[in-house]
């Protein structure tokens, strides 16, 4: 009988990516790595919240209901992924979340590989979001609890994932196995595929992404009102804007302006972004936030239109000499204000901003160079973990 070769002696290894914070439509989690697993010959599956179960590009997604709540995600919906977890068993689990951190260390517990995936400074973020129940210190309570989580779990993960260089930074330092993965566009996914000529673009700008006051929504709605009255310019929200947020922002000056365009799928970032005229990134100066690589930047700048961003001194290296943008200050609605008409009333300059931040994509900032540090981790994992001697062809 004729000798196999080492690569069919190899299986092919089966990964779980979990999630139950994230959409299983998340554009990191399914369109970035679990699409290039499965193009890179690993059986993918997709356990997150969803309307159904579906393949997509080679993914299998294994639906959960959406959570009502903060607090039933971290209990009934815990439950059902750790459930479908076990069903899986899977050669390698993928977390996306700090919740599911339990469950990776009892799939540790059982021999299996467990990556762990760092979107944000997960503490950082928790002491600024609103719990409604807890009141005076208690409000501290979750951003502890998740640290001392992080910590715990961190060196007994099989690796460690991180977006950028801040929290890998931080996890560097607790487990030796930690790859930086940043969130970067596809090339090709928000390019215009029939571009609006710039003189006949809508006098509008955007925002896409999520809802906070930190991430400047009060401030975007009310630079509005300080653009000059001739100039009938509109702020196109794109996102799930909750009714407590609504009725906040309805009361500011400049509301009249704002068009809420509400949670669109990627052909329809797409087509928002290839008709405006700038794109809006005003985050506060958190000291979380000025050390991110805001993944809005980037696709603002993969869709060829300027960016409008908060000073931060990362921010302006990432958008490059010259830049692909204008600097504001983001607590001063009159700053963003005025970034907004100038960019309006010149607009061979904001075509020329826009064209610097879409050759940058393509050079530089884009997935494909971040792909092949996902698939390096994954070839050591199989090295360090999966003796291809062992293994059969599967059927």
């Amino acid at each position: 009988m004729k000798e196999l070769s080492l690569h069919q002696q190899e299986r092919v290894l089966r990964v779980a990516h979990l999630t139950s914070d994230h959409t299983a439509m998340d554009s990191r989690i399914l369109y970035k790595e679990c699409r290039s697993l499965s193009h890179g010959g690993y059986q993918v599956t997709l356990v997150g919240p969803h309307t159904h179960d579906i393949e997509v590009d080679g993914v299998s997604i294994k639906a959960i209901a959406k959570p009502p709540t903060r607090w039933s995600r971290v209990s009934r919906t815990l439950a059902e992924i750790w459930r479908i977890a076990v069903k899986l068993n899977a050669d390698v689990y993928h977390l996306h979340d700090p919740e599911l951190l339990p469950i990776g260390l009892w799939l540790r517990l059982r021999g299996k590989t467990v990556i762990y995936d760092v979107h944000d400074d997960f503490p950082a973020l928790a002491s600024i979001t609103n719990y409604p129940p807890l009141r005076g210190p208690l409000r501290r309570l979750p951003a502890y609890f998740i640290r001392r989580l992080e910590n715990f779990a961190a060196p007994r993960m099989s690796a460690i994932v991180a977006a950028d260089e801040a929290v890998g930074a931080r996890f560097a330092a607790l487990n030796d196995k930690c790859f930086i993965v940043h969130n970067l566009p596809l090339p090709q996914e928000l390019a215009p595929i029939d571009p609006v000529p710039w003189h006949r673009r809508a006098c509008a700008v955007a925002y896409v992404g999520t809802f906070t006051r930190w991430r400047g929504l009060f401030e975007m709605v009310q630079a509005m009102d300080y653009l000059p009255k001739k100039l009938d310019c509109r702020l196109l929200l794109v996102g799930t804007l909750k009714d407590n947020w609504r009725k906040d922002i309805a009361k500011l000056p400049g509301y009249q302006r704002v068009e809420v365009r509400g949670q669109l799928d990627r052909a329809g970032v797409r087509d928002i972004l290839s008709s405006v005229r700038a794109g809006l990134s005003v985050a506060h100066p958190l000291p979380f936030v000025t050390l991110t690589w805001p993944i809005k930047i980037f696709e603002y700048m993969a869709a060829g239109i300027p960016v409008i961003a908060s000073d931060f001194p990362l921010w302006r290296e990432l958008l490059g000499h010259p830049p692909a943008g204008l600097f504001v200050n983001p607590l001063d609605p009159k700053s963003i204000a005025n970034a907004i008409e100038r960019v309006l009333c010149e607009p061979s300059e904001a075509e020329r901003m826009g064209q610097l931040g879409r050759r940058a994509v393509e050079e530089h900032y884009n997935w494909s160079r971040e792909e092949q540090s996902l698939l390096r981790l994954y070839g050591e994992l199989r090295r360090d973990n999966f003796d291809a001697s062992r293994c059969t062809n599967r059927s």
